[in-house]
Order: structure tokens, then sequence, then C-alpha cells
């Protein structure tokens, strides 16, 4: 049988994705991804496991530690909640107010979320919520 094993190529996509993630954080590189709603872009050096710095707007930065990264991973283990990206009015219990309470009053969730995502300690849910890994 010559057919693609989907999980031996899903787990080879998975590798290759682990190691590029691993160079781009030993190298501190500058990613770009795009915010929550996808209408704009923002760029940010650093992981989760070390720490980030979100450049957003023109030139505008923030940085997220990675005691702050533990903290809000422990807070919303095995969670499915709302993502929270208004810049109002996030909602409780949302990780948009968990920041803004605990990290800083700009409304930064709709850049932490796709990198919580990108990072695999998340996954999108519809258009408003994150799921969070239970480990």
């Amino acid at each position: 049988d010559q057919r693609p094993n989907p999980e031996a190529s899903g787990l080879l996509l998975q590798q290759k994705r682990y190691l590029f993630t691993a160079d781009m954080k030993r190298r501190g590189i500058m990613k770009e991804l795009a915010t929550w709603a996808g209408k704009s872009k923002f760029k940010y050096r650093g992981s989760i496991e070390n720490g980030t710095t979100i450049i957003y707007g023109k030139g505008y930065s923030i940085i997220v530690t990675k005691e702050q990264y533990i903290s809000l991973l422990n807070h919303f283990r095995g969670k499915t909640v709302d993502a929270g990206t208004s810049k109002t009015d996030a909602p409780q219990g949302s990780v948009g107010k968990w920041l803004q309470i605990n990290v800083t009053k700009t409304a930064i969730a709709s850049y932490v979320c796709p990198i919580l995502i990108v990072e695999g300690y998340a996954e999108g849910i519809g258009k408003s919520q994150l799921k969070f890994r239970r480990e």
C-alpha cells in the first residue's frame, strides 16, 4: 500500500514545526502573525517559554514575561474560555480580562491569543473562544 499515512505525515509536520520553532526561539527572530480577528498583523520576538516582546500598531511594544505566561496557563489550564479581544469591554473570565488585570490595561488579547495558538498551548474554537491544553 503506497498511500501516504496521514498520521505519520502529521507527526512529521509537527516535528518540523517544533524544530522550526526551536530555531526561531534560539535565534530570537521576529515572527509575524495575524491578529485574532485577522484584520491586521503584528510581530513578536521570544516565546511563551521565555517571555515575549510584542510589537503592534505604529511601533508600540509590550513585554509579557515568562512568569506572566506561566500564571496565565495555570489559570486557564484545560478550560475553554472567551478570547476577550474587545478593546473596551473584555468579558469577565476571558483571556483579555485576565491580561488587563494581570499584565497591562492595554488590550493585548488579540496578540497574545494567536501566540498561544501558534506555540501550541491552546486552540481557537470558532470566532471567539480559546481551548487551553490540560497539561
